[in-house]
């Protein structure tokens, strides 16, 4: 085998010493003269001598192209299972340190991690001293302590780049992937010097981390190795975990979007991994850093979790980061907090266009809704955040839209063409308007006036009734609408007893059916308007009790009134700015163009501080992202100069997949075996058969070159001989031994 088979195409040069030959044959054309028939017999020795020595010294000069060739290719004999062929060659070791949030189990004293470091010291000691040692920490990105191998033999410079190092790496939040891991092993292991090479992971052998079935994962991995193949080893770190692993969960806030001087509530879970039950723990809620209150879990049973809470009053609006934390000694330190971050509006202008064709009134259609944006101890509802303002038809003429952030229009039977022109350009600007369809709505402003001013849903038809209330469900969960409600435990509108609805056919390419009846009537549709983020929400029933009971009679109505509020309101610019980001998911802020942005900084979890580049965009606005989120916890964004409210605060959580107790089967390892992506699994006592054996067996570099050194001094012995043989056959020099004057004739003067 060869460490560089490329070079073999250097074999094609043993045909340039023929093809000279061919070229450089003498062409010589007889000349009989009479003093020829006394040369005829010795010249005729002379040839049979010059023949065999000319194909010698050509035989040479082919095989020193072809072993030059093969040098070049690095020639090795593989050593086969765990033999020592070959130990003194040098060899190259990769070793893949996983660092996944497991790896901060405890077992016995030490942590797994710290186990890991102890073997890894161990495999040194097995080291011979021309070997090269490199590390790969396994985390969310693998990445080299070192750019290339450190020699063995310089003991003080592996403790100083490769252990100190490891020693001081902050406990593993975040998953990670074995399969790339090994793939960025193998790319490190290439740039060594040495014919010999060997990957060694040292793990818990969680099976999330291996990727187990992921056959594509794993196949991209091989490829990233040419030519030879690196033989991988696993080497477990056996994991006796004694105590009880208590894990807080993620942290909701309800309501989800809230209001400085509002009551908010920040929902979460305790659970307990086992495998001993856990008695009197205690939780602590941190507001920016402070601690606000203190509550406790009396008792959990191994395998069980329990849903807890925090109430507690954001009293400034702004960006504002939360954690909820315990400090019960258990198992693994990395899930014992969660932290979550969230902005505190002050205010969300909300303006009700009423039916009314004036202002002489009490806006009675729009009451419920009014209620629910404020509602009163009579609804028990703390969601309150809107500051609403109810007009008329003709009031509404006069009203400045761009100082609100949705504009709801309630029941109308008709929109002067100039007010409904607004409405599009309002949302086309990035804002939301609601419209909302009930017992004084016609089929002409429906579907006339909203589609010729932009504003169309769909095709409307005759209202529907029908003689049992039909079931309401939820058909888009991942509306903004309605997922804040499932996540809090509102998943369920039931108790409406629903009368009449308008017949409506969306538009299949962009409007979302997010409520509709069990037959599939949509009940509440929405559609984005323009490229700014506007949105537009239909309902196709009314909410002042006359096609439905809706409002005091179903416990939905005020969540699901304020939160299709906070969604139209926040669905520009505010909605790409979400505060609680997914591992790897996009951190986005936007914001006004003024005052000027020079630079802006983002500190990650680790405290590392890294530079983003704020951009201007269309629209004059600030666009600020970055997908440097794969640690968990709490990341600030700065900007230079100081604007009003930083930092801005964003928060990735723990994937719970990452704490999955499940570890490899006899089942998985022999996939891995029998796929090729793993030689097998060692234990310590392996490691010095392992090292020896090697990636790439005894090199032949030393042989090779031997023969070409004596192929070289046979070829310049031939030559020499050769060319005797030449100055032999030379008329001067036989001229100068006399040749000449005995042998030719006298010319005649």
């Amino acid at each position: 085998m060869f460490a560089m088979p490329m070079m073999l195409l250097g074999l094609s040069a043993a045909v340039i010493p023929i093809v000279i030959h061919l070229l450089n044959r003498r062409k010589t054309l007889p000349l009989d003269w009479a003093a020829m028939l006394f040369l005829q017999s010795s010249e005729t020795h002379r040839k049979q001598r010059k023949t065999p020595d000319h194909w010698i010294l050509m035989a040479l000069r082919i095989l020193l192209l072809l072993l030059l060739a093969l040098l070049l290719a690095m020639p090795v004999i593989p050593a086969g299972g765990m033999a020592t062929i070959g130990r003194n060659t040098p060899t190259d070791v990769v070793v893949v340190m996983d660092h996944s949030i497991s790896s901060g189990l405890v077992s016995g004293r030490r942590t797994v991690f710290q186990h890991s470091i102890a073997t890894l010291q161990h495999l040194v000691r097995h080291l011979s001293s021309g070997d090269g040692l490199s590390v790969v920490v396994a985390g969310h990105r693998p990445y080299s302590l070192t750019t290339h191998g450190i020699l063995v033999a310089d003991r003080s410079t592996i403790h100083r780049r490769l252990i100190t190092p490891l020693e001081h790496l902050h406990a593993g939040l975040s998953g990670s992937s074995i399969p790339e891991a090994i793939g960025y092993a193998m790319r490190v292991a290439q740039r060594g010097n040495d014919f010999k090479k060997v990957i060694v992971v040292i793990s818990n052998n969680r099976s999330v981390s291996w990727k187990i079935g992921q056959r594509g994962l794993w196949q991209s991995t091989l490829a990233q190795s040419s030519g030879e193949k690196i033989p991988v080893y696993n080497l477990p770190i056996p994991v006796m975990v004694s105590e009880s692993d208590v894990a807080v969960g993620p942290l909701h806030v309800a309501p989800a979007v809230p209001g400085a001087g509002h009551p908010a509530r920040i929902l979460f879970t305790v659970s307990n991994s086992g495998p001993l039950p856990v008695s009197n723990i205690s939780l602590r809620l941190l507001i920016d850093g402070k601690p606000v209150a203190v509550r406790k879990v009396t008792h959990l049973a191994a395998g069980s979790s329990e849903a807890a809470d925090f109430k507690y009053r954001f009293e400034q609006a702004g960006s504002h980061w939360i954690q909820v934390r315990t400090n019960f000694q258990d198992s693994l330190a990395a899930d014992n907090a969660s932290e979550a971050a969230v902005h505190v509006w002050k205010q969300l202008p909300v303006l009700i266009i009423d039916h009314q064709p004036g202002e002489i009134g009490r806006f009675r259609s729009s009451r419920f809704l009014a209620a629910a944006l404020n509602p009163s101890s009579r609804l028990g509802s703390h969601m309150a955040l809107a500051a609403v303002k109810v007009v008329s038809i003709t009031g509404a003429a006069a009203m400045r839209l761009r100082h609100y952030d949705v504009v709801i229009v309630n029941d109308p039977s008709t929109l002067p063409g100039a007010l409904l022109t607004r409405l599009d350009l309002f949302a086309r600007r990035g804002h939301g308007v609601w419209i909302i369809a009930g017992s004084r709505t016609n089929l002409q402003f429906l579907n006339s006036q909203l589609g010729a001013h932009g504003l169309s849903v769909g095709v409307f038809g005759p209202p529907e009734s029908a003689r049992h209330p039909p079931l309401l469900v939820i058909r888009d969960r991942e509306s903004s609408i309605v997922k804040p409600l499932l996540q809090i435990g509102h998943n369920q509108i039931v108790g409406v007893t629903l009368k009449h609805w308008w017949k409506l056919t969306p538009e299949a390419n962009q409007t979302r059916i997010i409520i509709a009846t069990g037959a599939g009537a949509p009940i509440v549709v929405e559609r984005p308007i323009g490229a700014a983020g506007g949105n537009l929400l239909v309902w196709t029933t009314g909410v002042d009790n006359q096609f439905n009971d809706w409002p005091t009679a179903a416990g939905s109505f005020v969540p699901l009134v304020n939160q299709s509020v906070y969604s139209l309101a926040l669905s520009a610019d505010k909605l790409a700015d979400q505060r609680d980001l997914n591992s790897g998911g996009m951190l986005v802020w936007s914001g006004p163009s003024t005052p000027t942005i020079t630079s802006a900084q983002l500190t990650l979890p680790s405290h590392r501080i890294i530079a983003v580049h704020p951009q201007l965009e269309p629209g004059n606005h600030y666009l600020v992202t970055s997908n440097h989120t794969g640690e968990p916890g709490l990341y600030q964004l700065n900007f230079t100069p100081k604007r009003r409210g930083e930092p801005i605060y964003y928060s990735v959580g723990i994937d719970p997949r990452q704490l999955d107790p499940a570890v490899l089967s006899a089942a998985d390892l022999h996939w891995l075996v029998s796929q090729g992506y793993l030689k097998k699994t060692i234990t310590l006592k392996d490691i010095g058969g392992v090292v020896g054996s090697g990636g790439g067996g005894m090199s032949l570099w030393p042989l090779m070159a031997l023969l070409m050194l004596l192929a070289l001094v046979l070829e310049g012995w031939m030559c020499r001989r050769v060319g005797k043989l030449q100055t032999d056959d030379d008329p001067a020099a036989m001229s100068e031994a006399g040749m000449t004057a005995a042998f030719l004739p006298e010319v005649p003067r």
